[in-house]
């Protein structure tokens, strides 16, 4: 049986794509403290799994937003900028113009840009 052919272009993205993923995944390792488990049975290590996957969609979904607001690409954007970011600005969460402020912190975590 013959393999079909496939051109080094539709690799190469392929290899990206699989580098973005390790990327990624170093990401949450090191980012979100998971480095380490210290969870005592298997049931506690899958739910702290399961914190930092939705840990991390929140921290992409800012920056997401940010990336929307000022017109980029959500990948030119910084996870751990806008993790510090983030951390920093939740004791002011909740005070008057809301709007406001979720706007700033849009701006800010928007600021810097990774290659």
């Amino acid at each position: 049986m013959r393999l079909p052919w496939t051109p080094k272009r539709v690799l190469k993205a392929l290899d990206c794509q699989r580098w973005q993923v390790e990327l990624d995944r170093r990401k949450i390792n090191t980012t979100l403290g998971m480095e380490h488990l210290r969870c005592k049975s298997p049931d506690m290590a899958i739910k702290a799994l399961w914190v930092s996957l939705l840990a991390d969609n929140l921290i992409r979904l800012l920056m997401a937003q940010a990336a929307l607001l000022a017109d980029q690409i959500p990948r030119q954007l910084s996870f751990k900028h806008t993790l510090q970011i983030w951390i920093a600005w939740l004791p002011r969460a909740g005070v008057a113009h809301e709007g406001v402020c979720l706007h700033a912190l849009l701006v800010l975590i928007a600021e810097p840009r990774v290659g």
